[in-house]
């Protein structure tokens, strides 16, 4: 309780750290990102993880939610977005700096920001 500065439950479920936390009311899941590589799924009022994203390959630094209520974007270190889909468990779109950007260069990507392209596909922000 951030208001009375008292701890009411800890979540157990990674072995390292934590960066980010995402509600989505849609699949009424918490969405935690950190150093491993996985993203983890915690049904609210739940103390235990009910399932993780695997396919990432390395660490979360900043989660968003996606198009649609059962979806959620992940960045991670390397720079490279992706688009999951929680009730399908699978990565839905990825999104990398390297490639389609129309520049020889690499582009670190710090932030999300995306809007909705034609069929719901996402687009870079220029």
């Amino acid at each position: 309780d951030v208001e009375q500065g008292v701890v009411k439950s800890t979540l157990a479920g990674h072995s390292h750290g934590v960066h980010c936390f995402q509600p989505l009311d849609g699949p009424q899941v918490l969405v935690s990102g950190g150093l491993n590589h996985d993203l983890l799924l915690w049904p609210y009022l739940s103390q235990s993880p009910s399932g993780a994203l695997k396919g990432s390959l390395c660490a979360t630094v900043q989660l968003e939610p996606g198009p649609s209520p059962s979806q959620v974007l992940a960045l991670g270190t390397d720079s490279v977005v992706r688009l999951w889909d929680v009730r399908k468990m699978r990565i839905v779109q990825v999104i990398n700096p390297t490639h389609g950007l129309g520049t020889s260069k690499s582009t670190d990507i710090r932030a999300i920001e995306w809007t909705q392209g034609a069929a719901g596909s996402l687009q870079q922000q220029p």
